[in-house]
């Protein structure tokens, strides 16, 4: 589905005033069919005509709401990063739906946009409860600090010393030739007489206070980027997922001390793929320990 197809599509969908998904994911749309898109859910004819229920009628003093019941949208896997960070008009037609609850839009390139275009993300509307914004490019300064960790080094293929050729070309002898079997005997021998060591229990790691308020002092420290401060606007949001983004420890770090301690609604976060190493996570359990402290009290 090309902008074009975008074009037709969106004459037909004003006559489905009940519909409460919409996915559109894996296609090959661009600014001009996310503009197409954008100018049908905005038609307020459409949204006029969809069935309201009556606690919302009576929450809104009896006057029929305009809110889209359009609740789930999916753009996944569409150049439309560009137009979404640039595009103001686009921006702010999909801001005002008041009604969305879920939108995906992973593999769109959000975070491929120049520093100057992603200066602020204006395209979440408030209502939002689930977002998906996996594998965009976005880096730890879209989250709130510069420079990001070095990418995991490669897994280098270890080769077993017993092959010895590959592809027919003979690798050099790194292993010592076979003992005669007379030695692997005596040695058998050897090694059922000697008694079993005995089992030590595993080491006790405890806790490091210096460590700790290191790691706390430096997230009071940290300050929320463009991507955080569009974040934390949505105070229903319930579940991101943020993976497979290149945000390395330092987006881990801005994570937990700009949204994670500062989100009140957040429960779910995907942060797979992210190359985050140890120093991130301590920051985010840090963050996790003081929160559970804070329930318990």
């Amino acid at each position: 589905l090309g902008d074009h197809g975008m074009l037709g599509l969106a004459s037909v969908l004003p006559q489905l005033h009940g519909l409460k998904s919409l996915s559109l994911a894996e296609n090959r749309l661009s600014t001009a069919g996310l503009r197409s898109l954008m100018t049908f859910l905005a038609q307020r004819d459409w949204r006029d005509h969809h069935p309201v229920e009556q606690d919302q009628i009576h929450k809104n003093d009896g006057v029929r709401t305009t809110t889209t019941v359009l609740e789930t949208l999916r753009l996944d896997g569409n150049d439309v990063g560009k137009a979404l960070i640039e595009d103001e008009d686009l921006a702010g037609s999909l801001a005002h739906l008041d009604g969305l609850k879920h939108l995906s839009v992973a593999g769109c390139g959000l975070g491929m946009v120049s520093d100057a275009g992603r200066a602020a993300v204006r395209f979440l509307p408030k209502t939002l409860v689930r977002l998906n914004l996996a594998e965009n490019g976005f880096v730890s300064a879209d989250l709130g600090c510069g420079g990001g960790c070095a990418p995991p080094k490669p897994r280098i293929a270890t080769i077993s010393p017993a092959a010895t050729f590959i592809s027919g070309t003979p690798l050099p002898a790194t292993s010592k030739p076979p003992a005669p079997p007379h030695q692997n005997e005596s040695a058998a021998k050897h090694l059922k007489s000697k008694p079993p060591p005995p089992t030590q229990p595993p080491p006790v790691h405890e806790a490091n206070p210096k460590r700790a308020v290191t790691v706390a002092a430096e997230l009071q420290q940290r300050r929320p980027g463009p991507l955080v401060v569009a974040l934390l606007r949505l105070e229903e949001l319930v579940n991101l997922d943020i993976s497979g983004n290149p945000i390395g420890c330092h987006g881990a770090r801005s994570i937990a001390a700009c949204l994670v301690r500062q989100h009140s609604s957040l429960t779910e976060l995907s942060l797979c793929s992210c190359g985050i190493d140890t120093s991130g996570v301590r920051a985010l359990a840090t963050v996790l320990e003081e929160a559970a402290e804070q329930r318990a009290a």
